[in-house]
């Protein structure tokens, strides 16, 4: 068991999160945070969990390794996402991720287990649900829950409508939920509690979040993955840092080419050297290379 000195790791840790809900022996763990976020428009029964790497569908994208993936009875796909900050690009992963399982999994059985014929079979292709967890926030919206289908766009003639419900996205960003304005019987609220807060004692009176939190402090006290936590902790700081750095390079170039900008246009109205320098930032010598 995991001492109260040596503390929980976060679940909110893709790899963390793995390990609590990728899992076999809490298959049912999955199942019931999975039908939480659906909210009642569709309940899930079963689970098969998956193979989490993915072929590309584009020999141009990057390797796809997902955090959790199960597949149900029925041929329905389920991607769930756990990501610790806001890289610019979930929009297009989910599409990648969404395309690249529905590729790998079409249908060659219709739903009475007839062959469907060769021609037919690029139509057939399941649902995927993708579920991520987002701890920054991405969107402008206020809500910290939000759903993404494939849509017909309103018009004045015609109102908004789903074109299909066979790509579902569910994003929904941490940071947004207030854990202290919980409704007790919401389950969702419950597990995104758990995620924000895991030694919240309200939410353990619940068997299932009971065993997540047993699972997390069984994890916490493996020495293994609290290493392999630690360098991944460290290996996400140095990105980060490497990120902000390029990022602010870049602006430092971008602003240095604008003042250059400028003061090529003043040079040409015949402003004074001096009086550019004054106004661009720009040295004298500069200017005079500019000339």
């Amino acid at each position: 068991m995991c001492s109260e000195n040596m503390g929980l790791l976060d679940p909110k840790s893709d790899y963390i999160f793995k390990l609590i809900f990728g899992k076999e022996v809490n298959k049912n763990v999955l199942l019931e945070l999975i039908n939480a976020c659906m909210r009642g428009k569709v309940v899930f029964v079963d689970l098969q969990l998956t193979n989490t790497e993915i072929s590309k569908v584009l020999e141009e994208n990057r390797f796809m390794r997902l955090d959790v993936r199960a597949k149900t009875k029925d041929n329905q796909w389920i991607i769930v996402e756990m990501q610790s900050r806001n890289t610019k690009d979930l929009i297009e992963r989910d599409v990648q991720y969404q395309a690249a399982t529905l590729v790998e999994n079409f249908k060659i059985v219709d739903d009475n287990g007839n062959k469907v014929p060769e021609e037919e079979r690029n139509y057939l292709y399941p649902k995927v649900v993708s579920i991520w967890f987002v701890n920054e926030n991405f969107t402008n919206r206020v809500g910290y829950i939000h759903d993404s289908y494939r849509v017909f766009i309103a018009t004045d003639l015609d109102p908004y409508e789903v074109s299909t419900d066979k790509e579902h996205s569910i994003f929904i960003e941490l940071p947004k939920f207030n854990e202290e304005l919980r409704d007790k019987d919401d389950t969702l609220q419950s597990f995104l509690t758990f995620l924000k807060d895991p030694l919240n004692r309200d939410i353990q009176s619940s068997k299932i979040l009971q065993q997540a939190y047993d699972t997390l402090k069984q994890v916490s006290a493996d020495e293994k993955v609290r290493e392999i936590y630690r360098l991944r902790q460290e290996t996400d700081a140095s990105i980060i840092s490497e990120r902000n750095l390029y990022a602010l390079e870049a602006r430092k170039e971008g602003e240095r080419l604008a003042k250059i900008e400028s003061a090529r246009k003043m040079l040409k109205k015949g402003f004074d050297i001096s009086d550019i320098a004054e106004i661009s930032g720009l040295s004298i010598e500069e200017i005079q290379n500019l000339k």
